[in-house]
């Protein structure tokens, strides 16, 4: 009786597991951004997000991952690994050749790199639109970004660049949350994010049993049972918004966080001096630090709670380095949406097509500032961009005509 008691429910266990992996299958066939406010009545939000689900990376050098290759509607991407930017045709010339071209090198994680933005309204290449001026002023804007990045993967870009002999006239970051995250990951500032893969992988080479407790972990991960509590356990908290931790060790680690982000940009700023190439750095902003969330934001920063917490105490850390704030360079867009009503971010932290703009025009307005030769009063600015750079502790909010931006954005589709 006992041994067919077993039996039964072992059967029924199984039939569970297999009807659990059977529905997070379809659940997963579309990623869940798809269902984003932002999205609404937006024809081309599944056909990217089909897109954006059959990427895949391969190895890099130095910088550990880059995207393959990938040519779709919404998504391209070159034989360098480099997401595709909207530039003037000059573009296209070999450097040297487009005299009156100044380059600008964009670098970033998935903010930069566009996820949940078609190529041309990227913030990149947005940032290149908002620059042109016909007869005038040529700016070719490359697209650095990579999803997953934080800053010293991003510095390496840029030396690898540079040892291949190609400048720029303005390098551009935009950083903040990956680099927070991948200290709250692993408790040690300016790793990679999900660098004990590495290490387990490493160590399975003189440890062939740890590939075997690998291999087991990745079936029990794959059951149907731990997606079921991983939703569960996702779906837990009630608070909309993020509270900063309150141990001195997550303090400690945010300053350290902080201590990283600014020797790399004393490492951009002196590559610079020796290239001569100019620098602008930003602090990206999260739902995290928006007032008034619509109810699909507030459910993303429900998701995201914990590295929340940790991504507002390492920006508060950010305005209390004095060699940030005394720098002109650096400037801090966190609370960039804290007063918008609007809908501004697909998930945690990255933005609509709209509030790319509004990030674009942030950007651009500091970059007539030192393109060479200065700006141009002919140069028209997109509407709602600051009067002024923002420097740490500087940061302003810019939600002026976001509706009718963020609509005319989502309804423009590539012909």
């Amino acid at each position: 009786m006992a041994v067919a008691v077993a039996g039964v429910t072992l059967g029924c266990l199984v039939a569970a597991d297999l009807a659990l992996r059977w529905y997070f299958a379809r659940r997963s066939a579309d990623d869940y951004r798809v269902h984003a406010d932002s999205y609404v009545a937006v024809p081309w939000a599944k056909q990217y997000w089909d897109e954006y689900g059959a990427l895949d990376t391969e190895w890099h050098s130095y910088v550990y991952w880059r995207h393959r290759p990938f040519d779709g509607r919404f998504i391209t991407i070159d034989e360098r690994g480099l997401r595709k930017t909207s530039n003037p045709a000059e573009c296209s010339a070999p450097q040297g050749h487009a005299t009156r071209a100044t380059r600008i090198f964009v670098f970033g994680g998935s903010t930069i790199w566009g996820v949940g933005s078609r190529n041309e309204n990227t913030i990149p290449s947005l940032v290149s639109r908002a620059l042109q001026e016909p007869g005038r002023l040529v700016a070719c804007v490359t697209n650095f970004g990579e999803v997953g990045y934080v800053m010293t993967q991003e510095v390496f870009t840029l030396v690898l660049e540079l040892e291949q002999g190609r400048r720029p006239d303005i390098v551009v970051f935009l950083d903040g949350y990956n680099d927070a995250f991948a200290a709250f990951q692993s408790g040690t500032a300016g790793s990679p994010q999900n660098e004990f893969h590495r290490r387990d992988t490493f160590a399975t080479r003189e440890r062939p049993y740890a590939a075997l407790l690998k291999a087991g972990g990745q079936i029990v991960r794959d059951s149907g049972m731990y997606k079921l509590a991983e939703r569960i356990n996702a779906r837990r908290g009630t608070s909309a918004t993020a509270g900063p931790p309150k141990t001195s060790r997550d303090e400690r680690l945010a300053a350290q966080v902080v201590s990283v982000y600014s020797a790399n940009v004393r490492l951009v700023e002196a590559l610079g001096a020796a290239y001569g190439f100019k620098s602008l750095f930003y602090w990206q902003p999260s739902v995290f630090s928006k007032r008034t969330l619509t109810a699909w934001e507030a459910s993303e920063a429900r998701r995201h709670q914990a590295g929340g917490a940790f991504f507002l105490l390492t920006t508060a850390a950010l305005g209390n380095d004095h060699t940030l704030t005394t720098q002109a360079r650096v400037h801090d867009l966190s609370q960039a949406f804290a007063d918008c009503r609007d809908a501004i971010f697909i998930d945690y932290v990255h933005l609509s097509e709209g509030a790319n703009e509004i990030i674009s025009s942030h950007i651009a307005h500091d970059l007539k500032l030192v393109i060479p030769n200065g700006p141009s009063p002919a140069i028209q600015e997109i509407p709602g961009s600051p009067a002024r750079p923002n420097r740490v502790g500087e940061s302003q909010a810019t939600c002026h005509n976001f509706g009718e931006r963020s609509h005319h954005a989502s309804r423009s589709v590539i012909p």
